[in-house]
């Protein structure tokens, strides 16, 4: 027989989904069933056809040979070497999100917690633009559950390999959206993934543009696909590591797809990031105050001229912890507060934002030591 049941354990790393989506991609077109257990695949280029042959089951006894004789077929018709080759179709189901950190420097390693949140941020960026990708209408910011379609969608974002030299981090987010599908309107359930990422790529070089060029209402803002949550989870990233060049590689080989090839943020871009954030975040989720507490937790990065404090202060009535970033000038009153905290507190103005009941002061300004029981 030419088909048995055998450990799927022994099957080859490449699945049927990425093969199918990397000959789709290139321009392969399915002709006819061939035989019992193979398709036939071609394109016609400058007046010849080139063809492939393409399992339809991975539990085929010859599973590997079939998919290596492809894979040789494809390197000659298509004139690439087989590792990029196969790197290219293993990744040929997703949209490919590089994350680039400190571009042109040499290391393969980050601090942990910058890692956490460089893929903390770049989650935030898939999720604003999935939740934008299915609204009809332009969104300020993004609060509470959200949709199933949407939470479905991000269970199947995969984090890829990491890159040698400056250290670059690929997330990976499916093209077809499994299960979700049915429930998306008409106008987005076609590749939803690809939806996705052209909301992304928007929005990248949308908030790219407001960060070099100045002021942009809210209106432009938002058609563009920036959210309070995308300015956040850059300025996230930003924060972590220095600068951050991130970009997104289409897995349809479409010159009609304009995307923006590179988006590179700096270290002094943070402020306006967070500005857009707090332009985008509804008034009803801010409020000017002026706070006062204790210094609960300090944390300074290595190398950065700025760094993040909790305040355990009184907010609408209950002790609340509030995160805190203080540039270095203000270090001296931040340590002297923390020294003397038994007599002393540490006062601050600013914005206030609450996000899923945790609060954060926004543009902070005018640290200064109070006495504790003395009005702020």
């Amino acid at each position: 027989m030419e088909r048995l049941n055998r450990d799927i354990s022994a099957n080859t790393d490449i699945s049927l989904s990425s093969l199918k989506a990397y000959l789709e991609n290139s321009g392969y077109k399915r002709r006819e069933q061939w035989g019992s257990f193979l398709e036939r695949f071609s394109r016609k280029r400058a007046g010849r056809e080139d063809n492939v042959l393409l399992p339809t089951q991975s539990e085929l006894v010859d599973y590997e040979k079939r998919v290596s004789d492809l894979v040789d077929a494809l390197s000659r018709q298509l004139k690439l070497p087989t590792p990029l080759l196969l790197k290219q179709i293993a990744n040929a189901g997703y949209e490919v999100v590089r994350i680039i950190a400190n571009e042109g420097e040499t290391q393969s390693t980050l601090a942990y917690d910058a890692a956490i949140d460089l893929l903390r941020g770049g989650y935030a960026l898939i999720d604003s633009s999935a939740v934008v990708a299915i609204s009809s209408n332009d969104l300020r910011t993004i609060r509470g559950r959200r949709p199933d379609i949407v939470r479905r969608y991000l269970d199947g974002v995969r984090v890829g390999q990491t890159e040698v030299g400056s250290f670059v981090m690929t997330l990976l987010m499916p093209v077809a959206a499994d299960g979700v599908a049915l429930d998306l309107p008409p106008t987005v359930a076609d590749r939803f993934g690809t939806k996705v990422a052209e909301r992304m790529s928007s929005a990248l070089g949308g908030t790219h543009s407001a960060v070099r060029s100045g002021e942009m209402t809210i209106a432009e803002l938002t058609a563009k696909g920036i959210t309070a949550n995308f300015s956040a989870g850059l300025a996230r990233m930003v924060e972590a590591v220095g600068d951050v060049t991130l970009s997104i590689a289409p897995t349809l080989r479409d010159n009609k797809q304009l995307r923006p090839t590179l988006s590179t943020f700096h270290y002094d871009d943070v402020k306006r990031l967070r500005q857009i954030e707090h332009q985008l975040t509804p008034p009803e989720h801010q409020r000017e105050m002026s706070l006062s507490g204790t210094v609960i937790n300090i944390s300074e990065p290595r190398g950065k001229v700025s760094g993040v404090i909790v305040l355990k202060s009184e907010v609408f009535g209950e002790e609340r912890p509030v995160r805190i970033k203080y540039d270095r000038s203000d270090r001296s009153t931040i340590m002297e507060a923390m020294a003397r905290k038994s007599d002393v507190y540490l006062a601050v103005d600013g914005s206030l934002t609450s996000r899923g009941g945790h609060y954060r002061l926004d543009e902070p300004h005018d640290f200064r030591i109070v006495g504790r029981g003395s009005l702020a």
